[in-house]
């Protein structure tokens, strides 16, 4: 298949909408989760993206913690042939029953977000109202049904899975607990849009 070069322009609401689908997606928290305590601790490591048990991206990260709620992440990686280094504000809410939850703000709208996009032909990761990606709705099969679970869920809970916050009068335990539902058809759902429009990076 053979992908457009758009500009970035045209990711962040040109006439030709792009889609979720059609590029990495990249949690946030699953990425950051395992960073120490204490202002200055550290992780790097290299994370990939599988299908198969064959890897079809990776991409070079370090996350610096600067405080009890914040942290810098370090992206390095290759986009369409060129060397890309970017850098992402991390910030952490705290959760009830403990430990803390992680969101990236989008370099572009400045908003949080639990999932940053790097579209096929994009500069960068962004959030995804910053490329107003939509989704692939009309997917038939398997797929579509996981997108059609994940969407209702999402919506009989009142949460807003891009920008996740806890709905007035919920449980903290349920709270995670249907995120990681959501987070969970996300990866299953993502693994099959990758393979079947044969997406490289």
């Amino acid at each position: 298949m053979t992908w457009p070069n758009p500009s970035f322009t045209r990711w962040l609401g040109g006439p030709d909408r792009a889609i979720v689908e059609s590029g990495l997606t990249l949690d946030i928290h699953r990425m950051a989760k395992r960073l120490p305590m204490g202002r200055g601790s550290s992780i790097a490591g290299r994370w990939q993206w599988t299908w198969g048990g064959e890897v079809s991206a990776t991409i070079g990260y370090r996350i610096v913690r600067t405080s009890g709620y914040s942290a810098d992440l370090q992206l390095n990686y290759r986009n369409a042939g060129e060397s890309v280094a970017q850098a992402i504000r991390l910030n952490a809410r705290p959760c009830r029953f403990g430990g803390q939850r992680w969101y990236a703000t989008c370099p572009h709208t400045r908003r949080s977000a639990a999932k940053l996009y790097l579209p096929s032909g994009g500069p960068r990761f962004l959030s995804r109202h910053a490329y107003r990606l939509g989704y692939r709705s009309q997917c038939e099969g398997p797929i579509g049904r996981m997108m059609l679970r994940r969407d209702r869920l999402a919506a009989r809970s009142g949460i807003d899975y891009d920008c996740p916050a806890k709905p007035k009068g919920m449980r903290w335990r349920t709270f995670d607990r249907i995120m990681d539902r959501i987070d969970a058809y996300d990866d299953a759902w993502g693994v099959e849009m990758m393979a079947r429009f044969g997406i490289r990076f």
